[in-house]
């Protein structure tokens, strides 16, 4: 069974995640990640960041600190593909949208406890375009 600590304060969020099966999931909030983790010792961490505006600075902690935990992000449908780039390369291993909440959620839990990355298919051509110009600016310097 897979252990998940999901960091939102969305009740919704929280019904939605306790339906699916096959995986340990427990709650918390995003201010006590730092006592939950060590306590829970989860597989994935869900990080909820529709409304948490510390949220890169808690992944670039975490990820720090517990470098072997898989990130999953919980995003806004209409969220910043910068926003999320940044995410990305803090070391989450993908996200899911709102508007794919809850079907799509077990399967992406399951990919980056895998170590497979999870983000929308539209959206890898951008990200890699993106990645790229990182590239060409390092290059240029």
């Amino acid at each position: 069974m897979i252990s998940v600590l999901c960091l939102g304060h969305d009740k919704g969020l929280h019904l939605s995640l306790s339906d699916l099966s096959g995986f340990a999931i427990s709650f918390g909030s995003p201010d006590e990640i730092r006592m939950l983790v060590s306590r829970l010792r989860p597989d994935v961490v869900v990080f909820d960041i529709r409304e948490n505006k510390e949220g890169l600075a808690q992944v670039e902690a975490l990820r720090r600190w517990q470098p072997r935990v898989c990130i999953l992000l919980i995003v806004d449908d209409k969220e910043d593909d910068q926003v999320l780039l940044r995410y990305l390369f803090a070391g989450v291993m993908g996200y899911v949208t709102q508007s794919h909440l809850p079907m799509r959620m077990g399967a992406a839990i399951l990919a980056v406890n895998q170590g497979q990355a999870w983000v929308p298919r539209q959206a890898v051509t951008h990200f890699i375009d993106a990645m790229a110009a990182l590239d060409q600016e390092c290059v240029l310097r």
